[in-house]
């Protein structure tokens, strides 16, 4: 298997973790919502209800730390088969080394990295949640609105006077938030295994490529760094927009990045898609951009994960 073509099983898969992951939260959340509602229909928008829906926020925040938990450990195992696929294609390339058997061994080690920062972190949005809802409702009252524009300043789902509700725009933020968290997670394990095959490769064999996900969603900034090669402790030099900084040493390279990087060496080109072959994948994507002036997205076959 060439080495895009692990990185294209890696994207669709991580791309399944993050749409599981993200319909969970939905639903926890929709369910504090209905909580949220049952207390209203009891106690109406008193103070003391309002305690109660930060109560219920409470719960999620568990409810959600338990779905980052096993977000994570699937992140985890899906990294970790993306790295031993890359070191077997080294092993059949004949590239493989003694460095390399190391790392295999101490690949499941450098899945563990960075667990906690993941698996028990507080998303901010929900600090947003807990901290707003009870200033929101004071600040209603003291303008005088009823117990109906307080309720739907609170959890409508829609925009109804043109005004989107706490519980909607804290789950627009959600949905960013842990889109972002998963692949930062992801990316992060690809760099410590990265760093770890610099440290005990001492040939000049191996490189690193950034491997982009084509799609409707990617960034001109992506789109423009996919396919390139560099040394392993060396900077991908970034162009487009957005991006962190001129020079970044592993994805991601800017907020809700789902570039990954492979392990690179020339003998790879021989397996099937080409480095040129990425880069005209990427150019006929910004080519299309700047004649429609839309993101109109162009599939061809050897372009990464499809999203629908």
């Amino acid at each position: 298997m060439p080495d895009i073509a692990i990185a294209q099983t890696f994207i669709k898969k991580m791309t399944s973790v993050e749409e599981s992951y993200l319909r969970a939260v939905d639903a926890k959340r929709r369910e504090a919502r209905r909580a949220w509602l049952d207390i209203v229909t009891r106690d109406g928008v008193s103070r003391a209800a309002v305690g109660q829906m930060q109560a219920e926020v409470q719960a999620l925040r568990r409810e959600i730390v338990g779905l980052g938990r096993e977000a994570g450990r699937e992140i985890r195992r899906t990294v970790g088969n993306y790295t031993r696929k890359q070191i077997d294609m080294a092993k059949r390339a004949g590239l493989a080394t003694v460095e390399t058997i190391q790392l295999e061994t101490s690949n499941s080690g450098i899945q563990r990295e960075g667990e906690e920062a993941f698996l028990t972190s507080s998303p901010v949005w929900l600090d947003t949640l807990e901290s707003n809802l009870d200033v929101v409702a004071a600040r209603l009252r003291l303008a005088g609105a009823d117990e109906a524009a307080i309720l739907a300043r609170l959890v409508n789902e829609g925009v109804g006077d043109g005004r989107a509700s706490l519980w909607r725009t804290t789950g627009n933020a959600a949905q960013l938030e842990e889109t972002r968290d998963v692949w930062t997670y992801a990316t992060g394990l690809i760099a410590a295994y990265l760093t770890t095959m610099n440290q005990l490769v001492t040939s000049a064999e191996y490189k690193k490529q950034a491997i982009a996900t084509i799609d409707e969603r990617t960034t001109d900034c992506c789109l423009k760094v996919h396919g390139q090669i560099q040394p392993l402790e060396k900077d991908f030099r970034l162009t487009g927009t957005p991006r962190f900084a001129d020079k970044v040493p592993d994805p991601p390279f800017h907020w809700y990045c789902r570039t990954t990087e492979v392990l690179y060496n020339e003998k790879f080109e021989e397996f099937g898609i080409t480095t040129e072959k990425m880069r005209d994948a990427a150019n006929a994507e910004l080519d299309a951009r700047a004649t429609t002036g839309t993101r109109e997205t162009i599939y061809p076959s050897h372009a990464t994960a499809r999203r629908g």
